[in-house]
């Protein structure tokens, strides 16, 4: 189920600045696919794939006018006129109750895209379900915020005398100045 309404950001800045606010419900932004084949059922992330996709069901989708992104062909129809029906930029809430990024939340601040609401009501709201397999320790719920731990993941080349390790010096050395009689250990004593 979606809901969308109407209101005017004042919070951040001019309050002369509409958008349209879309609620999607926690089951579609936690659905794998966001795009469907209308012919044959087929799920896709993207809907430039779904574009694509459609261009094996026959030559009438094979068309320049098939092939063009209907989100930029209705921007488009203005031509700069402007008109009643002129369209406001998309934003979206999580349908998460008494989440700040709730539109009915007292300090409600729309997010900007549809990767960032579900990003966000992953992280936020969503058990942690992915394991780093390299320290065992740290848990996530979106697949990329995994990702890009492993790339640093392991990687403690600098170590404290209490014993904390860290994969930048200048994180180290921020450290040993926070507490008294820390310093760093020798290089060659960590192997």
């Amino acid at each position: 189920m979606v809901q969308r309404s109407e209101i005017s950001e004042g919070s951040q800045g001019d309050a002369s600045t509409n958008c349209d606010i879309v609620e999607l419900d926690a089951e579609d932004l936690l659905a794998k696919y966001t795009h469907y084949c209308q012919v044959c059922g087929k799920g896709f992330k993207r809907d430039a794939n779904l574009r694509m996709h459609m261009r094996a069901h026959g030559d009438e989708y094979k068309t320049n006018a098939a092939l063009v992104n209907p989100m930029k062909s209705q921007e488009g129809s203005n031509n700069g006129m402007g008109n009643c029906s002129m369209k406001f930029p998309k934003r979206y809430s999580c349908p998460y109750e008494g989440c700040r990024w709730n539109q009915k939340h007292a300090k409600f601040q729309p997010l900007k895209s549809m990767i960032c609401v579900k990003n966000h009501y992953k992280r936020s709201h969503c058990p942690k379900m992915y394991v780093c397999k390299r320290c065992n320790r740290k848990q996530f719920s979106v697949l990329s915020d995994l990702r890009t731990h492993e790339k640093h993941c392991g990687d403690l080349r600098w170590q404290c005398s209490c014993g904390n390790t860290f994969s930048r010096k200048d994180k180290l050395m921020g450290h040993v100045a926070l507490f008294v009689g820390h310093r760093p250990v020798v290089a060659h004593s960590l192997h």
